[in-house]
């Protein structure tokens, strides 16, 4: 199918798909069925937001311990990416600290942000690498 997309008819395909996923109403039964899952945390949670906020003060506290300890390697596809740091922040390549063990994991377990940011949970990657990762 996807070297021949003519033979079936894809482009039409996904013309008429996309018309039925960004309406307002499969936005929201979308975010209903994650909350139900528990893959995504009610942001109306106020708990939530703490937590989260919580761990990113100390994430950033962390940050440059952490960069003076670290051999410039990403850690989900081995990369030499120090050099990176003269990049933008927001370029895909800038290096970010990535919690391997999702805060998410740490917030429904009950525990607390510090556990969550201890520094053997937190590695260096790529943005785009830790964007593609997002909850797993």
């Amino acid at each position: 199918m996807q070297n021949n997309p003519a033979n079936y008819d894809l482009t039409r395909k996904a013309k008429y798909a996309s018309s039925f996923s960004n309406t307002p109403e499969s936005i929201e039964k979308g975010l209903h069925t994650k909350l139900e899952r528990g893959t995504i945390i009610d942001w109306t949670d106020a708990s939530w937001k703490q937590f989260w906020r919580k761990c990113n003060e100390l994430t950033r506290k962390k940050r440059s311990e952490l960069i003076e300890n670290w051999d410039g390697y990403d850690y989900i596809d081995g990369e030499y990416i120090k050099d990176f740091l003269k990049l933008h922040y927001s370029h895909k390549d800038y290096p970010t600290l990535d919690h391997v063990v999702p805060r998410s994991a740490f917030y429904k377990q009950g525990k607390t942000p510090q556990e969550a940011c201890e520094v053997t949970n937190l590695k260096w990657t790529k943005r785009s690498n830790n964007s593609r990762k997002y909850n797993k």
